[in-house]
């Protein structure tokens, strides 16, 4: 009985241990995003996507990811937006002034 008892705590401990080193590694891997909202011109840099929350337009938000935060700015030349940014942010993201936005490096 005591041997049983020792492999099943073995057992629990290892799998917890398993269990915690891939979440770690997990959050290490994760980069943090620009996310803006293409109804309301929103702009968030969060590791996950923001929820949908209620948008000053009516609604929920509508985010979509610019890409990856980094050392560059670049504004869009339509609304004005800057972001931080690793590359050029996507541009094919809708801008709240129509079309895709249009973006320029600034530093």
């Amino acid at each position: 009985m005591k041997t049983k008892t020792v492999i099943l705590l073995f057992l629990i401990v290892g799998g917890l241990l398993a269990l915690f080193s891939k979440s770690f590694v997990y959050a290490e891997g994760n980069t943090l995003k620009n996310y803006y909202c293409s109804k309301c011109g929103t702009h968030i840099e969060a590791v996950n996507q923001p929820m949908m929350g209620n948008c000053q337009t009516g609604g929920g938000h509508s985010w979509r990811c610019l890409g990856e935060v980094g050392e560059k700015n670049y504004q869009c030349s339509k609304c004005g937006l800057i972001v931080k940014s690793k590359d050029t942010p996507y541009g094919g993201v809708p801008c709240k002034s129509g079309g895709g936005h249009n973006w320029k490096r600034i530093s």
